[in-house]
């Protein structure tokens, strides 16, 4: 069974495709638009985790700095500065790094911020350690221990050997803080021995004698702290290297790992996007092509035959017909052609018959007229009798009125002859 659709249904159809083939199209743009978002923000939270790599690293590097200018009236500052890197920039660190969720950028993130957190921590150690020891101001246990010597050098200021070896003990003494080394410990007690013999030498022990052992107490109290110190001194320094390295891993893995397969990722993607648009047109494209040539065949093909219909019609032939047999608007001009062309062919058949009624009806009138001028004739000369007894009459009533005429004036004299009379 052959179906035949409307035209319209055909051009439905068409427009039909047509928002299939954007709908795809749009879905496609609208999938790769949300990758590229998605893209975007792995890229900007990678770019966050630089941030905040940079900002630990710079924040650490800048308490390194300031710590070597460090005095007593700053330490409040540092100690908020440390304070800073540890509760904003590592806070800062872990929260970027959540948002790539990429394991082996946690574990690295995970080692650097273990490694600036026992870092801080070391650091407040120091600090503390700094604050017990004295700032060189005269404050801690090297400011004691500088007060006992002040002690001294202002009691055995004059004698020579006794100043000698005041001179060399602090020597040592500073050897030691700078060093740490046992070494330098035991030359600083040699030296305070060297000097108590001498002062019991010179009877000067009983005046002297406690001064010396208060330094002896102070430098005994400041080399255990100092040895700490210089230990936590070695471990912050030991630490800055692997810190930078751990760093230098996370930028590493950003810049040479994550970031370069984000990118390909996205190209991946957008090569996808790019064959589907270009398939679902060329899809969409050809069936267009096929749906508009079977429309445009259709209507060229019952034009063409309506348009010959019409012509034969025009030249005088009522007995062509519509061949087309489909049920579209086509076909339905074609029907109502036919109808057209049928109605004409009645219309002809009933004009001829109506010619010869009336051709016999013109013989009919034709008659009729010979006897009505054969009438208007006979008419005619009766009309003719009629004026000739009309002209007569006309003048008889002319000759009447002259004689009534003479008859008014006999009678006007005869009056007037009578009034004469009568007077």
């Amino acid at each position: 069974m052959r179906v035949n659709f409307s035209i319209k249904f055909k051009l439905t159809l068409v427009v039909c495709v047509s928002i299939l083939v954007f709908t795809i199209q749009g879905s496609v743009a609208f999938q790769i638009l949300q990758q590229m978002n998605a893209t975007g923000d792995m890229v900007s939270a990678a770019q966050r985790v630089q941030a905040a790599v940079l900002q630990t690293e710079l924040g650490v590097l800048g308490l390194l700095e300031q710590r070597t200018k460090l005095s007593a009236p700053r330490v409040a500052d540092y100690r908020a500065s440390i304070t800073l890197v540890r509760d904003t920039r590592i806070q800062e660190l872990e929260a970027s790094v959540i948002d790539l969720n990429d394991p082996q950028l946690n574990s690295v993130a995970a080692a650097l911020t273990t490694s600036v957190t026992n870092y801080l921590q070391e650091l407040e150690t120091w600090v503390e350690q700094q604050n017990m020891l004295g700032w060189g101001d005269g404050s801690g246990l090297m400011g004691e221990l500088g007060n006992s010597a002040l002690t001294l050098e202002a009691g055995l200021k004059g004698f020579s050997a006794l100043e000698r070896d005041l001179r060399r003990m602090r020597a040592a003494e500073q050897d030691f803080r700078i060093n740490g080394d046992a070494e330098d410990a035991d030359r600083v007690r040699m030296h305070a021995e060297d000097l108590e013999f001498n002062l019991k030498d010179l009877s000067f022990n009983e005046e002297y004698g406690p001064a010396l052992s208060s330094y002896l107490l102070a430098f005994e109290r400041m080399a255990k702290n100092i040895e700490a110190f210089l230990a936590t001194e070695k471990g912050l320094a030991d630490r800055i290297p692997e810190l930078l390295d751990v760093g230098k891993q996370a930028d590493t893995l950003l810049t040479q790992e994550i970031l370069p397969a984000v990118y390909r990722s996205a190209d991946t993607m957008g090569n996808t996007a790019r064959s589907t648009i270009l398939a679902s047109a060329l899809v969409g494209g050809i069936i267009l092509v096929i749906l508009l040539y079977w429309i445009g065949r259709g209507i060229l093909k019952g034009l063409r035959t309506t348009t010959d219909l019409m012509k034969a019609v025009s030249g005088g032939d009522l007995t062509v017909r519509h061949t087309l047999s489909s049920n579209d608007e086509i076909g339905q001009l074609g029907h109502s052609a036919n109808s057209m062309v049928n109605r004409l062919r009645d219309l002809v058949s009933e004009s001829s018959e109506i010619s010869d009624e009336l051709a016999s009806m013109s013989e009919q009138l034709s008659g009729a007229t010979g006897r009505l001028l054969e009438g208007k004739h006979r008419i005619g000369r009766q009309m003719q009798g009629v004026a000739a007894a009309s002209e007569q009459m006309n003048a008889t009533s002319i000759e009447v009125a002259d004689r009534t005429e003479d008859v008014n004036r006999a009678a006007q004299k005869t009056s007037s002859a009578s009034a004469e009379s009568v007077m």
